[in-house]
Parts: structure tokens; sequence; C-alpha cells
């Protein structure tokens, strides 16, 4: 049996992937909302909002979501996914200008 919700992760990554960032919101929000997601999928359901909301420029979202993400990341012990999270909060820091927090 496939699990449903590897299924809608790698189909968020395809229209990440293909620009089709509200699609990809969208159904991230729905997998968030089935209230049948692990703590790891929400945290990569987050880590792609985070990516999302920067590739479309909102970089306070990114930096918010990034934020709370890289704090859950510590609290699980996922180190990968830790140094994916940095990385948007600096693109979203350098989008903000705000190097000062670099």
């Amino acid at each position: 049996m496939s699990d449903p919700t590897a299924e809608n992760l790698i189909k968020i990554k395809q229209l990440r992937d293909e620009a089709k960032f509200e699609e990809a919101l969208d159904l991230i929000h729905n997998l968030e909302d089935s209230g049948t997601i692990s703590i790891e999928s929400n945290l990569d359901c987050q880590i792609l909002k985070g990516e999302i909301f920067c590739w479309l420029g909102r970089y306070s979202k990114t930096l918010e979501i990034c934020e709370q993400a890289y704090q859950e990341s510590q609290r699980i012990g996922t180190d990968i996914q830790s140094f994916d999270i940095l990385i948007f909060k600096l693109l979203a820091l350098i989008g903000l200008k705000d190097t000062d927090k670099l």
C-alpha cells in the first residue's frame, strides 16, 4: 500500500518545480489540515512552504516559517532538514536586506 502523505509531498515538489506555487501551497494546507500527517512530514511541509514563499519574494513570511521550522527540526533532531531551513532563512534575510542578522 502506498503512503498518501509521501505521494502528496512528491506532488508538492513537482508543483514547486513547475512554478505552480499557489497549487503547491493549497496542497500543503490540505495535507496539514488532514490531521493525519506525521511530525516529520509536517516539517517537510514547513520547509517546502518556506521555500515557496521565498521564491514568491515573501521574505518576511519565509523567515517566520523557517524560524519555526528550525526550532522544530532541532527539537526532533533532524540535522539535514535544519540545514535546508537555514539556507532559506539566509535567502530571506538577503531578500529583506537584513544582513545584520547574518
